[in-house]
């Protein structure tokens, strides 16, 4: 990530850019803010900014507070979250899972201009029901900062390819923490909350995936009828008819798929569409949960 200069200083491990703020975020009553696939109430506290980012920033949100403004010794706190993608850790064991995720820690930040990993401890641990990888990080920066960071790194349980990154830092030239931060950053780590969403892509190319293979087996009929769902449901999405989206399920589709590879002999691709199917059940259960419960419909 590049660092540049604004009306403040940059903080730990987040860009300012002049751009505006991300418009989708939607803010409820008790200060949560609803983005694509996960929630976040703001950091406790008093002097805590809403961080701008460039529109296609890696970040879509995160927030700053100044420990010590400083123009040349500055010591500034950070809490956001940050996406990356990364199909293959999801569906695995977790020795794989872990090893994953922590190379896609240290291969994310090192690709920041400037930005080189000093030390890191990670455990694998459960966080809000998930399987998560939590790390503690140092990270030296070649502006003479050194950068203090922990968090949590999570493949979404409902958008399988995304890995959502939350996390606190400190920046300062000296190195020091500043532990009165800890309980008003700890709102924010406390308060993500991952949410259901539509179909992701992956699941659209599995099922095409699907439709051709019974194709070449000379099942039309079965692959009428996956495209006619996957039509349907995407007709329901252009009339923004979210109760009808939310109404098809592939999980049968999906796990037929999947039954479809073990006689094909890829039991590696097996797993992985078994638990898509698993996971796209409870998406799509969550979802119309909730759809309904926001719309007063009887559930």
């Amino acid at each position: 990530m590049t660092h540049r200069r604004t009306t403040w200083i940059a903080v730990a491990l987040v860009c300012l850019f002049p751009f505006a703020a991300d418009a989708k975020a939607q803010a409820s009553n008790d200060g949560r803010l609803t983005l694509k696939g996960f929630s976040v109430i703001p950091p406790g506290g008093k002097g805590w900014q809403r961080v701008i980012y460039k529109p296609s920033s890696k970040f879509p949100i995160g927030y700053a507070k100044f420990v010590v403004k400083d123009r040349t010794n500055p010591h500034t706190a950070a809490v956001q979250v940050e996406v990356s993608f990364d199909r293959r850790l999801r569906y695995y064991d977790e020795t794989v899972l872990f090893d994953g995720l922590r190379k896609n820690l240290i291969r994310v930040t090192n690709s920041d201009p400037g930005m080189t990993v000093h030390s890191l401890e990670t455990e694998l641990v459960t966080y809000k029901a998930n399987r998560c990888m939590r790390f503690i990080m140092v990270v030296n920066s070649s502006r003479g900062f050194t950068i203090h960071v922990r968090g949590y790194k999570c493949p979404h349980p409902f958008i399988p390819p995304q890995i959502l990154e939350i996390s606190y830092s400190q920046r300062s030239r000296s190195g020091a923490w500043n532990a009165d931060l800890d309980g008003e950053a700890q709102v924010f780590l406390d308060g993500v909350e991952f949410t259901p969403t539509v179909m992701g892509p992956y699941v659209g190319e599995l099922l095409r995936n699907f439709i051709q293979l019974l194709r070449q087996r000379r099942n039309s009929v079965a692959a009428n009828l996956v495209e006619g769902d996957m039509n349907r449901y995407d007709r329901f999405l252009k009339r923004k008819d979210m109760a009808g989206a939310f109404g098809v399920d592939f999980t049968d589709h999906l796990k037929g798929y999947a039954n479809m590879l073990e006689e094909h002999g890829r039991p590696g691709h097996v797993t992985e569409v078994r638990l898509i199917a698993k996971t796209f059940q409870t998406n799509q259960t969550g979802n119309l949960r909730l759809h309904n419960k926001s719309t007063g419909r009887p559930r």
